[in-house]
């Protein structure tokens, strides 16, 4: 797995290009363009490019199923039942499925009945909040990839390096107390729509030590500030946009490594950038929403711009970067070898369209596979995977998301 952050004196002197090919889109996007956010023009965005998986007519379909599958699922989990070990909220499936250890309380039972969607319960072995707090404890191993409670309740999936433990070293994974599934996958890396200006949007390239992408405008203590990636920078650094150091953002403040989230201090807007690498097309934020195994999500980077075909595969994963980050959710091009993420995506915003035309925040791009996807863009040697700090996990879940964790609210638009 690989941060997305680019670097190198090559990759500078492409940026330069580009950073001059957005400033003539953007430009150019204002002329016959009426609508206006802060003072800012908006070329308005339309539905994703890619071929609408799942047999769905459209995107709006598919994110419409999802967002009714998702309200029903987050009943469930506010019911804080102590058996609860996972839920799937696929559109596919256009039906719940519930994993819980033990008998089922008739007053789960009847809340699923009065629920809008169909729901089946099936059995698990270990409930939840026992899976995530064992993943957190084993992802220490130097060996570890990743480590997180499997949604079916059965145990943890965890994927290692393959190499051999490193003498001196503690054998954690040796320690386990549950169940583990056990694969080898490469370690991960941690991972810019090119010049930006205040409000400044999501998706956006900066710069702190190296390239990352903005994620989501917040109010925090009173004031705008917006999301990125924990490791774009450290507190103290002052952030500059895509037309270089003379065009400062503001400086970096709450890094949380750990949790691999930061935030800039800067006059932050309610929309985020769409489309290609390169666009200028952009929508607002209408709200946030939580991540469920196999919910349907879209990422937006200034590397290699938007990617909608991505499917949530784990939710509440530890992953060791050289130390371990979480939690954090999982999702997957469902096309082999199609892109995710690349490197310069890191901070980048993850998000669901809405039927009203704006999205909902997902979360904040930390990691991906180098090397598994050709991406379009500034970095073609790109992820199908990603790796994102959620916003919100659901009421009764076993972590929280990065708003909750801050105290903060979205800026919408």
């Amino acid at each position: 797995m690989s941060r997305m952050t680019p670097g190198g004196r090559g990759g500078t002197v492409m940026r330069r290009t580009l950073f001059a090919l957005a400033a003539a889109i953007v430009a150019t996007g204002a002329v016959g363009t009426p609508a206006v956010a802060d003072e800012k023009p908006v070329t308005p965005s339309t539905q994703p490019a890619e071929a609408v998986p799942g047999g769905f007519a459209s995107w709006r379909e598919l994110f419409s199923v999802q967002d009714r599958l998702n309200a029903a699922a987050g009943e469930i989990t506010a019911a804080r039942g102590a058996g609860f070990a996972g839920v799937v909220a696929a559109p596919e499936a256009r039906r719940l499925t519930v994993y819980w250890k033990g008998r089922v309380p008739g007053s789960m039972r009847d809340l699923a009945r009065q629920l809008s969607v169909p729901v089946t319960f099936k059995p698990a072995r270990f409930h939840q909040r026992e899976m995530v707090a064992e993943a957190q404890r084993l992802a220490a191993d130097p060996r570890a990839v990743s480590v997180a409670a499997k949604v079916d309740g059965s145990g943890l999936a965890v994927t290692v390096t393959g190499k051999a433990l490193a003498s001196g070293k503690r054998d954690v994974l040796g320690t386990a107390r549950l169940p583990l599934d056990v694969s080898t996958a490469s370690s991960p890396t941690l991972l810019d729509r090119q010049n930006d200006f205040a409000p400044y949007w999501g998706g956006a390239r900066y710069y702190a030590g190296g390239g990352c992408t903005t994620g989501f405008g917040v109010y925090w203590n009173d004031a705008r500030q917006i999301l990125s990636a924990g490791h774009c920078g450290a507190n103290g650094q002052v952030a500059y946009d895509g037309g270089g150091p003379t065009n400062t953002m503001g400086p970096i403040i709450n890094d949380n490594n750990p949790r691999d989230t930061l935030m800039i201090r800067v006059s932050a807007g309610g929309r985020i950038y769409t489309g290609a690498y390169n666009s200028a097309t952009s929508i607002g934020v209408g709200g946030a929403a939580s991540d469920y195994v196999g919910n349907y999500v879209c990422t937006g980077g200034s590397s290699s711009g938007e990617h909608c075909s991505l499917r949530v595969s784990v939710v509440n994963q530890f992953v060791n970067v050289g130390y371990v980050i979480g939690p954090v959710t999982q999702a997957n091009h469902i096309v082999a070898g199609s892109c995710a993420a690349a490197p310069g995506d890191s901070g980048g915003p993850v998000y669901s369209y809405r039927s009203d035309g704006r999205v909902d925040a997902r979360g904040t791009v930390s990691a991906g596979v180098t090397g598994t996807a050709v991406c379009p863009g500034v970095s073609p040697n790109g992820s199908s995977t990603v790796w994102y700090a959620p916003l919100l996990r659901p009421v009764g879940d076993a972590q929280i998301g990065s708003l909750t964790y801050y105290g903060a609210s979205l800026i919408q638009g």
